[in-house]
């Protein structure tokens, strides 16, 4: 699986300014991922797609513009991520 990479990620005035439509895009993306079992189990399956969302909320969330806080953010969620096999 491909991981997010640092040009995937927006700063966070470019996001906010269209983050209504990845919010409802991705929430899309996340019903088809999302799987009950039974009333109190629920497993949601992360994708890229889902990851870069993360991220991008997470940058949003706390108005980084460091480089380096962006990268870690990335190399965090990555690490959620499968690789290939």
């Amino acid at each position: 699986m491909r991981k997010v990479d640092r040009s995937d990620i927006v700063d966070y005035v470019t996001y906010e300014e269209h983050r209504d439509e990845a919010r409802q895009a991705i929430f899309q993306v996340k019903a088809l991922r999302r799987f009950h079992v039974g009333p109190h189990l629920t497993f949601l399956f992360e994708n890229r797609d889902t990851m870069r969302y993360q991220v991008q909320e997470m940058v949003r969330a706390e108005r980084m513009v460091r480089e380096a806080d962006i990268v870690q953010e990335i190399g965090t969620y990555n690490e959620l991520l499968g690789d290939h096999g």
